[in-house]
């Protein structure tokens, strides 16, 4: 059975893992979007926006986040590991964002 999310009318038609990877980190460092908006040097809305989906942010900002959370932010080129690939055409967005946070849940349970 596929689970289905439920989302807001105003959420985009696409969106990347920004926005949870700066509600993990936060989360993580035990902030408010308000607190991590101060330390961060960016508005409270627009911390609000990005962890909605509202906003696309930058790497640049994306990182200044994460690391006014106190951790940093590593991104990789590898090669691609073609066998344990999983074809996420066929999903809709829903399918795609229930895994996505299915797979946030999993790592988070593992701390």
């Amino acid at each position: 059975m596929r689970q289905s999310a439920t989302l807001p009318a105003e959420m985009p038609a696409r969106v990347s893992a920004a926005y949870a990877i700066s509600r993990e980190a936060r989360r993580r460092a035990g902030l408010d979007q308000r607190a991590l908006a101060a330390r961060a040097g960016v508005s409270p809305s627009t911390v609000a926006r990005v962890e909605r989906g509202r906003m696309e942010p930058t790497l640049e900002l994306l990182n200044r986040l994460v690391e006014a959370c106190g951790y940093e932010l590593r991104i990789r080129i590898t090669e691609i590991d073609w066998a344990g690939r999983v074809e996420w055409g066929h999903l809709t967005f829903e399918e795609r964002l229930a895994a996505v946070r299915s797979a946030s849940e999993l790592a988070a349970s593992w701390r």
